[in-house]
């Protein structure tokens, strides 16, 4: 019985450290991508002037 407490405390961690490096790494994978968008919106805005 202890050694299913035991191992759900650890999932848990496992869980909560997954969820705190998917936090971390959205920016990185989010910033470039917004970036772009933004590029692209600035260049279209740009022609059509």
């Amino acid at each position: 019985m202890a050694a299913q407490a035991e191992l759900q405390v650890q999932l848990k961690l496992v869980l909560s450290s997954c969820e705190t490096l998917i936090w971390s790494l959205m920016p990185c994978l989010f910033l470039p991508r917004l970036r772009w968008s933004r590029t692209q919106l600035w260049q279209h805005s740009m022609s059509v002037i």
